[in-house]
C-alpha cells in the first residue's frame, strides 16, 4: 500500500516543479505599477498620483490609468511567455503607433514583484521600458 501512494506523491511533485516553469499562470492576475517613478524628460501618465494598473489573464492582458484630466491612457492585446521573454501582441493602444506591434520585454518575478524591461523602436521613436509591478492581492 506504501509503494502506490510514494508513486503518486512523486508524480504529483514532478507535476508540480514542472509547472513552475515559464508558464503564465505565474503572470495571471491584477498588477499596480509601483516603478518607474517619474524621471526628468520622462512623460508622466501618473498626472494625479494614481498608479496604472495591468491585469492578464491566460492569454490576454489589458492596462489603464485615468490622468489628473480625466483621460484614460490605455492598452491591451494577446501576449505570451517564453521562457524570461515577455511578448505584448498590442491590438489597441492610446498611442496609436503601438497598435499592430509586437513588443518584447525581459522578464522576472521575485515574489509579489514582477520586473520586466525592453527597448524597441516604432517610427523613428525609441521606447525604453524599466518596470516593475506589485501583484493586488
Amino acid at each position: 500500500m506504501r509503494k502506490p501512494f510514494a508513486l503518486m506523491l512523486v508524480c504529483v511533485l514532478c507535476t508540480v516543479l514542472i509547472g513552475c516553469g515559464p508558464s503564465t499562470k505565474r503572470l495571471m492576475g491584477t498588477w499596480k505599477l509601483m516603478y518607474p517613478e517619474p524621471r526628468a524628460g520622462q512623460k508622466d501618465i501618473r498626472e494625479d498620483g494614481s498608479s496604472p494598473v495591468k491585469i492578464l489573464a491566460d492569454t490576454h492582458f489589458a492596462f489603464g490609468s485615468m490622468t489628473a484630466s480625466g483621460m484614460v491612457f490605455a492598452g491591451g492585446g494577446r501576449y505570451i511567455l517564453k521562457g524570461d521573454k515577455y511578448i505584448e501582441m498590442v491590438d489597441y493602444h492610446a498611442i496609436p503607433k503601438l497598435v499592430g506591434k509586437t513588443l518584447e520585454f525581459t522578464c522576472h518575478i521575485d515574489g509579489n514583484k514582477w520586473y520586466h524591461s525592453g527597448r524597441f523602436v516604432v517610427d523613428g521613436e525609441e521606447f525604453a521600458i524599466e518596470e516593475i509591478w506589485l501583484r493586488v492581492e
